[in-house]
């Protein structure tokens, strides 16, 4: 079918001349009927061969058959014929015969097929030359001879020899001719049959020997075709590798090397030289095991031993940089399996360290004194409660709070006071041992922890504290003396959990402040006097509550590119019939372990959205009221209530009031705060993280939680002229909020220098005592309308008012 469809396409090419395409088309119709007609049904390929032969003879003799048997029919139709029914019989009879025996070779019969044929053959010429005389016919009883040597076994002509010329013989003794030319014709067929017979064997034995060469040959020739193609797979596969061995070594965002059983590095792409700050020639030929440091050799000679080693440690350029790097080696064989060198991946983690390192100092340590902050003296003093408990030892803890700290920051200045709380904090580290604890819990608070030490050994301790804080403090130009009052607990007898033995260390530290200052006490569960104080305390707190005795300050908020007042903070004050007015930071404390802080901050948020309505209504549009929320209240279940209600009372815009959380309360009650958050932010209302970066955020929850803007702690704005790492962590906050796309406030701006620093590096918003103090309604009302009509200069509007932390 292939050839007629190849000689149709190229008949179609001719389509001008009929004639030869019709040729070509008669052509590809005899090539597919001939390969139909001669087809045979055999696995031999030589049975196959010489069936092809009888069905090529079949054909022909079926055809000449009906042929003669045509003829004779019209003899018999139109006379005269001699004998034509006789004849017609005998040519149907010998195309059946012709054609039985191509059906038989068609179905892989040879053998069976050709004897049908020749012996048909031989016995039809008796029939169809009966009425002939046989000298004429001699020539014709060749036929079936020539052709069995063949197409069957060789011995088979003489066979067909005797047959022939038994018939020949036959036909004599019809027609009554001489019997010797009998035997000549008989003679001179079997002599025929030994040529043929020979001429047959010796033709199948080369068509065989041609058949196997041929086979050879074509085994041969496969053979190296698929040597051929797997060579050219192999060598395929082989570049391919190497290019993906060349790109994967060049392009890769690692640092690779080769190194000998010497340590020398033989080979290293270009990221490790950019990460060591060398050249590849430089490098090459070193031995970099003799300038890392740490396990770097112990690494690389696991790599050697076959195994793999791994290194995480520092290392320092010839730049003078220092890195934090991570080495993995593996051994590197040759053909015969021995290890012959290794092949060494660094990664540069020096980014990776340092914010691990900046998340570890927001979260576990003081931004002012670098000590522990409360969150990691908790964790050391857990450790220590359960070592104590394994040994049956004792433990101290100390609670620390300098005298008269807040005439230090009124008088000299928070920087001043600033630098006193660093001074000190060196000072306590300097003085404890190596198993003790100090970290900076609040403002002048300090925590002391003693492990493994006796009442007497403790006491000891605390005196030699207490002196080395006597001595006078050089403070910039001032000389200043201070003195502080200690409280210590003793475990288990004071307390078996740290909340209990920091708890009771508070009121022993109360009872020195109590009795001057400047000295210390251990706690006494007998300290009636104290308790009773600050049930009276408690008592006068819910009278303010009910009888109005409090009140709200507001620090306004600045623009610190335009110098107008975007927002004010609302603070509280209670003005105590007996003590005057009295800071938050005197009975907040008690409000929140009284759980008073819940009214008491209803009372703030009522009062401040309804001041701030009015003050919209007023003209002052736009102005943001901050709400400061503690803990404890940010988690009761009323807050998002007393939020709806202040707002609908009020009629202040939601987007107009920020409630302002601390970053204790919203980790350490995650899932609660969430829930909160996202109340108040479906209601519309603005919410600022108080205090980031002294307590325990973290990147992760600024992004989780939906936060609008965050307030720089007043610690690091402090610090800004004086420590470049205050200043690093003031720049990374702003530029944190920037790619938020949060607010940021920094806190406690006292000086000009501290608003240029904010001002140069694009900080949105600021307050402090040079911008302005916190004042009564009237008094930033009046304020209010002054920045309405000419936008003032950052100064300090109330050059009297106190300078509190608050």
């Amino acid at each position: 079918m292939g050839e007629l469809t190849t000689d149709n396409e190229y008949a179609e090419g001719f389509a001008g001349d009929s004639t030869w395409a019709l040729a070509l088309r008669f052509r590809g119709i005899f090539s597919v009927w001939s390969a139909r007609l001669l087809r045979v049904d055999h696995e031999d390929p030589g049975r196959r061969r010489q069936g092809q032969i009888v069905a090529f003879l079949c054909l022909p003799l079926a055809l000449i058959g009906v042929g003669f048997f045509v003829v004779d029919l019209i003899g018999w139709l139109i006379p005269p014929s001699e004998h034509p029914l006789y004849h017609m019989t005998t040519d149907l009879l010998f195309a059946v015969c012709m054609g039985l025996a191509w059906f038989l070779n068609r179905r892989g019969r040879v053998h069976t097929a050709a004897v049908l044929m020749l012996t048909a053959t031989s016995l039809g010429l008796i029939l169809f030359f009966f009425f002939t005389a046989p000298h004429r016919i001699a020539i014709i009883f060749v036929a079936p001879v020539l052709v069995s040597a063949f197409v069957l076994p060789a011995w088979t002509a003489f066979a067909f020899a005797g047959v022939s010329s038994l018939s020949f013989a036959t036909l004599v003794a019809i027609h009554g001719e001489e019997p010797r030319l009998s035997l000549q014709v008989g003679l001179s067929l079997f002599g025929l049959a030994i040529i043929a017979a020979l001429v047959a064997t010796v033709l199948d034995w080369a068509m065989r020997a041609l058949h196997r060469t041929t086979l050879a040959l074509q085994e041969d020739i496969a053979k190296r075709r698929e040597a051929e193609e797997a060579r050219r797979q192999v060598e395929a596969a082989l570049e391919l590798t190497r290019q993906r061995s060349e790109t994967l070594f060049e392009k890769s965002p690692l640092g690779v090397f080769l190194f000998d059983r010497e340590f020398r590095l033989t080979e290293c792409n270009g990221r490790l030289a950019r990460q060591l700050q060398a050249s590849v020639e430089e490098l090459v030929g070193t031995d970099l095991a003799a300038q890392g440091e740490g396990d770097w050799r112990s690494t690389m000679q696991r790599a050697l031993d076959g195994a793999v080693g791994s290194f995480e440690g520092p290392w320092s350029t010839s730049g003078g940089d220092e890195l934090w790097v991570s080495l993995t080696a593996s051994p590197l064989r040759g053909p015969d399996g021995v290890v012959v060198g290794g092949i060494g991946v660094m990664t540069d983690l020096t980014d990776r360290k340092q914010a691990e390192l900046l998340v570890d100092r927001l979260a576990y340590r003081d931004g002012l004194t670098d000590l522990p902050n409360r969150s990691l003296f908790n964790d050391r003093l857990g450790q220590a409660i359960a070592a104590a408990q394994r040994r049956d030892r004792g433990l101290i803890v100390g609670v620390l709070d300098l005298d008269r700290f807040k005439a230090v920051n009124d008088t000299l200045g928070h920087e001043s006071g600033d630098e006193l709380l660093i001074a000190v904090g060196e000072c306590l580290s300097g003085l404890m041992r190596d198993s003790d604890s100090v970290a900076r819990s609040a403002a002048d608070e300090f925590l002391l922890l003693f492990p493994d030490v006796e009442p007497r050994a403790a006491a000891a301790m605390a005196s030699r504290i207490l002196t080395a804080i006597r001595q006078p403090w050089r403070l910039g130009d001032d000389r200043v003396f201070a003195s502080a009052s200690i409280g210590m607990a003793l475990y288990p007898d004071d307390g078996t959990d740290p909340s209990t033995l920091l708890e009771n260390a508070h009121t022993a530290m109360r009872r020195s402040k109590e009795r001057g200052g400047g000295g210390f006490s251990f706690y006494d569960a007998a300290l009636g006097s104290m308790a009773q104080e600050r049930m009276r305390l408690e008592a006068e707190l819910h009278t303010a509550i009910e009888e109005g005795q409090l009140c709200v300050y507001y620090q306004p908020q600045f623009d610190v590119r335009r110098r107008v007042i975007v927002g004010v903070e609302a603070l509280v004050r209670w003005r105590h019939p007996r003590l005057g007015l009295v800071l938050p930071g005197e009975f907040i404390p008690l409000a929140e372990e009284t759980g008073l802080i819940v009214p008491l901050g209803r009372q703030v948020l009522t009062a401040a959205t309804a001041q701030a309505a009015e003050w919209h209504r007023s003209g002052s549009r736009g102005l943001r009221v901050a709400v400061n929320v503690s803990a404890r209240q940010f988690l009761d279940p009323s807050l998002t209530t007393d939020v709806e209600m202040a707002l609908e009372a009020s009629g202040l815009d939601p987007a107009q009031l920020e409630i302002e959380v601390t970053e204790t309360a919203t980790l350490k009650h995650a899932r609660e705060a969430e829930a909160v958050l996202a109340r108040l932010e479906s209601m519309g209302v603005c919410v600022a993280l108080d205090d980031f970066g002294t307590g325990y955020s973290s990147l992760g929850q600024v992004l989780a939680l939906p936060i609008d803007r965050l307030k720089i702690d007043r610690s690091f704005i402090s610090e800004v002229e004086s420590s470049e790492r205050s200043a690093a962590v003031v720049r990374a906050v702003i530029d944190l909020g920037r790619a938020l796309q949060l607010g940021v406030v920094a806190e406690g701006v006292e000086t000009p220098g501290q608003f240029e620093f904010l001002r140069r590096h694009r900080c949105p918003e600021a307050q402090g005592f040079l911008l302005a103090s916190p004042l009564s309604a009237d008094e930033c009302e009046r304020l209010l309308k002054q920045s309405a009509a000419a936008p003032p200069r950052a100064r300090r509007v109330a050059a009297g008012a106190p300078r509190s932390s608050s």
